[in-house]
């Protein structure tokens, strides 16, 4: 069932319930705000690959060649190191870059 506001659009907690739906059955994935309080962003592309989330609001995929070198640069001990002293087993490694805009002229 499809909830419309009184316009006839959809309502926002259709469309916001029907993302965590996706999102709850693998369908996208959820990128948070820069800092953690604002709106989430929503990603199609499951492909493993990394973000970097800029002051504005935007969310730029990272280029998958240099997200797969900082893949390679993490230390597999410092992973073994996490899951002993956590007592947990990491099955992905999902990354997320915060930055800005730099004035370029």
């Amino acid at each position: 069932m499809v909830v419309r506001d009184n316009d006839g659009g959809l309502s926002l907690a259709t469309i916001y319930n029907t993302l965590d739906a996706f999102t709850d059955r693998g369908l996208c994935r959820r990128i948070p705000s820069p800092n953690g309080s604002g709106p989430s962003r929503f990603d199609a592309d499951l492909e493993h690959h990394a973000h970097i989330l800029l002051e504005d609001g935007r969310v730029i995929d990272l280029p998958h060649d240099l997200g797969e070198k900082i893949d390679k640069d993490i230390p597999a001990k410092i992973l073994e190191e996490i899951e002993s002293r956590l007592g947990i087993q990491i099955k992905r490694v999902s990354l997320q870059l915060s930055g800005r805009s730099i004035d370029n002229s």
